[in-house]
C-alpha cells in the first residue's frame, strides 16, 4: 500500500509510535493550560514518557537484546546526571524548582533511549504521524494568527512566556496552541524540513504539509527560527545525493521557502521594530501585568536595525550571562537558573535568574562549562552520525542533518531545547541516527523498503 499524506498503514503501537503521538499531543499543551489553569496536560504526557521509557528498558531485558555502547550513550547519560546534580546547587530556591526546570530540559532526552533501544525500527512511522498529526495545530496557529479568539489571550496570561514575546511591533505573532511564538516557531521550521524530506521518496502532497508548516513559522516573526531554518533546508539539499536528487530537492523546499518569504512579508512589512511595554530591570525581570488586549499596539518605528529592542536586550542579556559564567565556570547556577519563565519563581529569593536567549549560554549558566562541553559534543558527535547514518537509511539521515543545523543555528539566539514539544522531537530524531545504523548498508543507487513496503531512502553516500 502507497503512503498518502491521510493515510497510515498498520496500527501497531510500539514505544516509537506512541511516542510520536506524545508529540503531536504535547503542541496543544498552551490551550490545554489555558482551559484548565494548571499543568496537568503536560503533567500527564511527562508520566506517558517516563511509562515508554521503562517499557522499552524492561523489553530490551525481556528480550536480551544485546546493544553496543555509543559514545552519545555516555554523552546523554552524563548530561542528564550533571542535570540532576545541579537541582541541589545552592542558588536554586529549591529542589520543586529544580525539578521543574530539569523536567523541561533534560528530562525530554527520554526520547533518545526509548528511540535507541526500541525493538521496531519504524522510523518512517513515526515521522509521518508527526508530520500529519501537526497539521491541525498549524491551521489552528494561522486562524489565530488573522482573527485570534479570547482564549488566546487566557494562553498568552497563562503560558510563563514573557509578555514581550508575543509582539512584532504593531503585530501580534502566531503563537496558538503552543504556550509561545518561538514554540511555534521552532517546531514549525522541524515539521516544514521533515516533511519536504518525506516527500523525497513518499507523496509529493508532504510539500503540501511542509508550506503550511512554513506559513506558520512566518507567521511566528521569529527571527532566530527563520534563518535557521532556511539554512537547515540548504543543509539538505547540499547533502542530498547525487547532483540530480540535489536539483530536485531544491525544487522542493522552493515553495516552502517562498511560503516562508510571503508569510514574513504579509504579516509584518516592518519586521524590525519590536515595541516593548518596558525595557529590561535586569535578566531575570518580568513584566508583572497580565496582557489585557489582543488589538494592535502603536508602533515604535526604529529605523536603525541595531537599535531594535529585541536585539539590543539579547546583547544585555549576553554580557550579563557571560559575566556570570565567568564568576561561577564550573558548577554553574543550577538547574532553571537560566530556564525560560522562572523568574516568577526567583523573585524575593535572593538567588540569581537569568534570561540567557542562547542555547549554549543557558548550559554554561545552569551545569557550568562542563554542561556547555557537554551539549556541544552532543552536537558534534550527532553530526558525525548523520554522514554514517547515510550509508543505512538516507531519509532519517536528511532530517537529522536538517534538525542538527535548524538547532544549532537557532540555539544561538534562543535556548530551542527547552522549546516542547520540539525537543522531543529533536532527541527522538538523534536516538534514530543511531538506531537505524543497527540496519542493513543501504546498496549506493538502491532504495530499501521497511516492512509496510515503503521506500525508506536510495542513493546513499558511498
Amino acid at each position: 500500500m502507497r503512503a498518502g499524506v491521510t493515510t497510515l498503514s498498520r496500527t501497531t503501537l510500539s514505544p516509537t509510535t506512541i511516542l510520536a503521538l506524545v508529540i503531536v499531543l504535547g503542541e496543544w499543551t498552551g490551550l490545554a493550560r489555558a482551559l484548565v489553569r494548571a499543568p496537568v496536560y503536560a503533567a500527564g504526557l511527562d508520566v506517558v514518557l517516563v511509562g515508554l521509557f521503562a517499557f522499552t528498558v524492561w523489553r530490551a531485558w525481556q528480550v536480551r537484546q544485546s546493544v553496543r555502547f555509543h559514545l552519545l550513550d555516555g554523552l546523554l547519560a552524563a548530561y542528564f546526571l550533571l542535570a540532576l546534580v545541579e537541582i541541589f546547587n545552592p542558588n536554586v530556591p529549591s529542589p520543586l524548582v529544580g525539578l521543574e526546570g530539569f523536567r523541561k530540559t533534560a528530562f525530554m532526552m527520554l526520547a533518545y533511549p526509548i528511540v535507541r533501544f526500541s525493538t521496531t525500527r519504524d522510523s518512517a512511522r513515526f515521522f509521518r504521524i508527526v508530520v500529519i498529526g501537526s497539521i491541525a495545530a498549524f491551521l489552528w496557529s494561522i486562524r489565530q494568527a488573522m482573527s485570534p479568539l479570547p482564549i488566546e489571550l487566557d494562553i498568552m496570561n497563562t503560558s510563563g512566556t514573557s509578555p514581550l514575546s508575543f509582539r512584532s511591533g504593531p503585530v501580534l505573532r502566531a503563537f496558538a496552541p503552543t504556550p509561545g511564538p518561538f514554540h511555534l516557531g521552532i517546531l514549525g521550521a522541524a515539521v516544514a524540513v521533515v516533511a519536504t524530506v518525506l516527500a523525497r521518496t513518499r507523496d509529493v502532497r508532504y510539500v503540501g504539509v511542509a508550506v503550511v508548516a512554513a506559513v506558520a513559522l512566518g507567521l511566528t516573526l521569529t527571527r532566530a527560527n527563520i534563518l535557521a531554518a532556511v539554512a537547515a533546508f540548504g543543509a539538505v539539499v547540499l547533502a542530498s545525493p547525487p547532483m540530480a536528487e540535489r536539483i530536485r530537492s531544491a525544487l522542493r523546499f522552493a515553495p516552502v521557502a517562498l511560503a516562508l518569504g510571503l508569510a514574513v512579508f504579509f504579516t509584518a512589512r516592518s519586521v524590525v521594530p519590536t515595541t516593548a511595554p518596558a525595557e529590561p530591570q535586569g535578566a531575570g525581570a518580568i513584566p508583572s501585568a497580565a496582557i489585557s488586549s489582543l488589538g494592535p499596539v502603536p508602533q515604535d518605528a526604529l529605523p536603525n536595525p541595531l537599535d531594535d529592542r529585541s536585539l539590543r536586550f539579547r546583547f544585555e542579556y549576553w554580557s550579563e550571562g557571560l559575566q556570570a559564567i565567568a564568576e561561577r565556570p564550573l558548577v554553574g547556577y543550577g538547574t532553571s537558573s537560566a530556564g525560560d519563565g522562572f523568574g516568577r519563581l526567583y523573585q524575593g529569593t535572593g538567588d540569581r535568574n537569568f534570561n540567557p536567549h542562547s542555547l549554549y549560554l543557558k548550559a554554561a549558566l545552569e551545569l557550568g562549562l562542563v554542561g556547555l562541553a557537554l551539549i556541544l559534543a552532543i552536537l558534534a558527535v550527532a553530526l558525525r552520525e548523520c554522514r554514517r547514518a547515510f550509508a543505512r537509511n538516507t531519509e532519517v539521515a536528511l532530517i537529522g542533518l536538517g534538525l542538527l543545523v535548524l538547532t544549532t543555528m537557532s540555539g544561538f539566539s534562543g535556548p530551542m531545547l527547552d522549546a516542547y514539544p520540539f525537543n522531543l522531537l529533536f532527541w527522538a530524531t538523534v536516538g534514530w541516527l543511531v538506531a537505524v545504523q543497527a540496519g542493513p548498508r543501504q546498496p549506493s543507487g538502491a532504495s530499501v523498503r521497511d516492512e509496510e513496503g515503503f521506500v525508506l531512502g536510495g542513493d546513499a553516500i558511498p
